[in-house]
């Protein structure tokens, strides 16, 4: 009868230790998922930025066409100016700081009346086998908003 207890105390501990498993095992697919999330956001946040910017400089508008680049913080920014040029340098700086890896195209149809097409591409960090070897690559994600003026 002593063995008995022993054993039903086992099968509690393994039956216990499999289901704090799974609760850590969804826990860190919560928190890929929620960064995942922020990501996607900011590029949405991103994107309306740069097409506000192009509805308030629209008579410009073939000076916002971009190739997909990758993006340097450092570039020179004056908030105050709005101008293309100055914009586009101004949110490529944000695209480098918000976004991992961050790159961006923007297609500008002519006539203005058209519809436009942008896009951002970034590297989820997340979908690495290790994620904290930078020297392995990511995933890459992208995500395209068309719009008119």
């Amino acid at each position: 009868m002593q063995g008995v207890t022993l054993l039903e105390t086992l099968i509690a501990f393994f039956v216990l230790s499999g289901g704090m498993l799974g609760l850590a095992f969804m826990q860190a697919q919560a928190i890929k998922l929620n960064t995942e999330s922020y990501v996607r956001t900011q590029a949405t946040i991103l994107a309306y930025d740069l097409i506000d910017r192009i509805k308030l400089n629209n008579i410009n508008i073939a000076s916002y066409t971009l190739d997909k680049v990758n993006f340097d913080s450092t570039l020179s920014c004056d908030p105050g100016i709005s101008d293309a040029v100055n914009d586009l340098g101004c949110w490529q700086k944000l695209v480098a700081l918000k976004l991992p890896q961050g790159q961006a195209s923007v297609a500008i149809d002519t006539p203005v009346a058209s519809s436009h097409t942008l896009t951002l591409f970034w590297v989820e960090r997340l979908t690495r086998a290790d994620p904290n070897d930078a020297s392995a690559q990511g995933e890459e994600r992208s995500q395209s908003w068309s719009f008119v003026l």
